[in-house]
């Protein structure tokens, strides 16, 4: 009778089955969730709002049993809930309310693989992740034929991967990486993919995974940094494990933006991807050397804005920008009155001369380029 009726009495079942997983002892919680799985496999074929609905009472039921998950159940779990993912992308049908039910199924599942990594410890929550990032297709192996369904497939599991991300807090940034050089190195190529949504994405993974302190938001649209106060940001020294870790593998984190900030395909949002990661490498790793580095770094993209020929002006312009929001803030940070002065006469004569390479003028996405074509012509 449960089994038949409780995706018809959505909300009678999360209640239930909270009540049932509450009853158990926890190490026996994950034989729920099995079952819950179990069932959502059953019904696969059936519609979207069938298997929403249990994906709801899955999603309640993980908050309690997630903790009770050990070894592999736990990637079984994961590995289920990308089979379901892959499954309703690949669906096909002519019916668009069916299609957009099938969209409200994947936002739910990739929610839920989140909800299940919040309950669980940072170092099963990178496993995780590592599991995840093993299962995204290769670029290289997305053929002519099916292009657009593998793309889809790559696309939809790094924003389950993204999910687990923002859950994950490292203590430093060194040992995470340490813990998962199978995550990281990956990562960094997807950076680089064709596709300039895979590159926001994999760009905000990245961000979830350097931000400690929970400052995305802060640097969500670039501009220009008068005061710090004014961002309200936490603000720690650079431990010496840090330090070392920048040093060492620093290189490979800029390249990849630098490389990602040529790309000719770029959109408003994954300029402001970049930044956001650059600005979080600066927060994270405050060392006088490391944010001196930095700033040459800056500099080199404001050369390519220069000397690359074959970008358009609104890529160049959006380049000038980053820069200038970039350097006012990495200015202050330092401390120096002398480079901070320097910044900020700079943007003023810009201000009253070539605003179109102030950060105020190129992100606005509404008005961006007819601003831009009248100003300049």
């Amino acid at each position: 009778m449960l089994w038949t009726h409780r995706d018809q009495f959505q909300d009678f079942c999360i209640k239930l089955f909270k009540v049932v997983t509450y009853s158990v002892q926890a190490q026996y919680s994950y034989v729920i969730v099995q079952l819950l799985l179990s069932h959502l496999e059953l019904h696969r074929s059936d519609s979207a709002l069938v298997r929403t609905g249990i994906v709801y009472v899955l999603a309640e039921t993980f908050t309690i049993a997630a903790g009770g998950s050990v070894g592999p159940s736990i990637l079984e779990v994961i590995d289920t809930m990308l089979k379901q993912l892959w499954h309703s992308v690949s669906r096909q049908s002519s019916d668009m309310e069916e299609l957009e039910n099938e969209k409200v199924f994947q936002k739910k599942c990739i929610s839920t693989i989140g909800s299940f990594a919040s309950n669980l410890p940072s170092y099963q929550q990178m496993d995780i992740m590592m599991f995840i990032m093993g299962k995204v297709p290769s670029s290289k192996d997305i053929d002519d034929d099916a292009h657009d369904m593998q793309f889809l497939l790559q696309k939809i599991t790094l924003e389950g991967l993204l999910e687990v991300s923002k859950k994950y807090k490292a203590a430093d940034i060194s040992s995470a990486y340490a813990s998962a050089t199978g995550l990281w190195e990956p990562l960094l190529k997807m950076v680089l993919a064709d596709d300039p949504s895979i590159r926001s994405i994999t760009q905000q993974i990245l961000q979830a995974l350097v931000d400690r302190h929970d400052a995305a938001d802060k640097f969500a649209v670039p501009r220009i940094v008068y005061d710090l106060k004014d961002l309200d940001v936490t603000r720690e020294k650079c431990s010496r494990a840090d330090y070392v870790f920048m040093k060492k593998h620093g290189s490979e984190f800029l390249f990849c933006c630098y490389d990602s900030l040529a790309r000719t395909n770029n959109e408003l949002e994954n300029f402001t991807s970049a930044y956001q990661t650059l600005a979080l490498l600066t927060l994270t790793f405050q060392n006088d050397e490391l944010l001196i580095d930095l700033m040459r770094f800056a500099f080199s993209i404001q050369e390519m804005g220069q000397e690359n020929q074959t970008l358009g002006i609104q890529h160049t312009c959006t380049l000038h920008g980053i820069v200038a929001s970039y350097l006012s803030l990495v200015t202050h940070l330092l401390g120096f009155s002398g480079p901070c002065t320097h910044v900020e006469e700079v943007i003023e004569n810009r201000r009253k001369v070539a605003r179109h390479l102030l950060p105020a003028f190129v992100f606005d996405k509404k008005a961006a380029e007819r601003r831009l074509a009248t100003y300049l012509f």
